[in-house]
């Protein structure tokens, strides 16, 4: 039963209904001493391994045989080596997109950017509004905006001086990353544990995409707010940031403001999501005093909101994002008239604040 809830959760995404308790069940699996020891030395090993890919997938290997809790420690540790040749990349990749912006001789097609926009958004913020509409009416629209406004990877590529180098490096690299998620989709025997990673170069498609964004020509008061939300980053996880600058890319593709980033609210939203973990719950409200509400939380954290959302079942970003774009009510809470946002982790729980 909680399983098939979880699972029907992260499918629909109630934005605005409560969801029921679940009660604490004691069967996560547990290692034995021996084997805690034996996977503390693999790591090691591991660790040492740093570059070295094929030596690490066989390391890989022999630890998805000892079973879901140590693929899960390896796969931090591959997450935590990527993270500074990602942003390395980030860097460079947007450094040449700003490049091929700056050629452009301004922006083409102003017309169908306003008719796209407009109708987007009467769409979006329809009473009735359904996942059918967001599918057939909405993202064809940003599709459609994406190759207006956006430059193309491949102008990028030949801007970009050994930026395809860079990248197939990182696509080695990810190759741990695309062992650890094959390996634990072959563990567990669980449909929200196999969504939580998408394959590597997939991943990096996305990251792409956010570096165009980050370079994308905006008005004087969207570059301000860009400018403060790379400040306040360092505030938020890595993840997160990936989320809170989906929703700030698709915001813009539809000619709404950039959401500045709030630790404040981002403290809410981790705090919430960490509860939920904890005490076996996947709800907007809780049972834990002074935290029954999103208004309650918001408070206890030193700031005000107006929405929230929560999603299930994903590690990633930007798929959490997906999975509120889809689910009319997070939409509209993404998509609305906010200018502040907070988006906390825990595992594969995910809350997202949003404050006027």
């Amino acid at each position: 039963m909680i399983k098939l809830f979880r699972i029907l959760l992260i499918a629909s995404a109630l934005a605005c209904l409560p969801g029921q308790w679940l009660s604490a069940a004691d069967t996560k699996p547990t290692l034995t001493p021996e084997q805690r020891k034996e996977v503390q030395d693999l790591l090691a090993e591991f660790r040492k391994a740093r570059g070295q890919t094929e030596v690490r997938l066989e390391l890989i290997d022999k630890l998805a045989e000892i079973g879901p809790l140590a693929i899960h420690q390896v796969e931090q540790q591959v997450f935590k080596d990527l993270q500074r040749p990602l942003a390395d990349y980030r860097q460079q990749f947007a450094r040449a997109a700003a490049q091929v912006f700056a050629a452009q001789t301004g922006m083409k097609q102003a017309q169908e950017v306003g008719e796209l926009r407009a109708k987007a958004l009467e769409t979006s913020r329809q009473e009735g509004l359904t996942k059918e509409q967001i599918t057939k009416v909405i993202d064809p629209a940003i599709d459609r905006l994406k190759e207006i406004l956006l430059v193309d990877r491949q102008d990028v590529f030949a801007k970009g001086m050994n930026l395809e180098r860079a990248r197939d490096a990182l696509l080695e690299q990810g190759a741990e990353w695309d062992r650890c998620r094959l390996k634990r989709n072959a563990l567990v025997d669980d449909s929200s544990d196999k969504s939580v990673a998408v394959p590597f170069a997939e991943y990096l498609k996305q990251d792409e995409e956010l570096a165009i964004f980050s370079a994308m020509p905006l008005d004087d008061i969207a570059k301000q707010a860009m400018q403060a939300n790379n400040q306040l980053a360092g505030r938020f996880e890595a993840e997160e940031v990936r989320c809170m600058r989906e929703v700030n890319l698709m915001r813009s593709l539809l000619g709404l403001n950039v959401l500045t980033f709030d630790p404040l609210l981002g403290n809410a939203a981790r705090d919430h999501s960490a509860d939920m973990q904890k005490y076996n719950f996947f709800s907007h409200e809780s049972s834990i005093d002074g935290k029954k509400t999103p208004w309650d939380r918001a408070k206890l954290a030193g700031t005000s909101a107006g929405a929230e959302n929560i999603a299930a079942g994903m590690k990633d970003g930007v798929g959490a994002f997906r999975t509120w774009w889809y689910s009319p009510g997070h939409h509209k809470n993404m998509m609305g008239d906010s200018t502040r946002i907070g988006i906390g982790r825990q595992e594969t729980l995910w809350t997202a604040m949003f404050g006027g």
